[in-house]
């Protein structure tokens, strides 16, 4: 299973390389490190993917969740 969740990373990551302006990559990264637990860089990539795509209900509701395990009201 850790090999499955680090070739995820590294497919999104290359995805947020050859697309800067998606939020597609960065979401997809929250989510993946969200369910490993690693709230902190979960964080930063729903931010990312906010700043590229403000209006996106899966990016909210993302970013609440995250809100929701740092334990900061949304």
């Amino acid at each position: 299973a850790r090999g499955t969740f680090e070739q995820a990373i590294a497919t999104y990551s290359k995805m947020m390389v050859q697309w800067p302006r998606s939020s597609l990559g960065y979401l997809r990264l929250a989510e993946l490190y969200l369910r490993s637990g690693n709230v902190a860089i979960a964080a930063e990539r729903v931010q990312s993917a906010l700043r590229l795509a403000p209006q996106s209900v899966q990016a909210q509701r993302v970013a609440a969740v995250v809100a929701l395990r740092q334990g900061k009201p949304e």
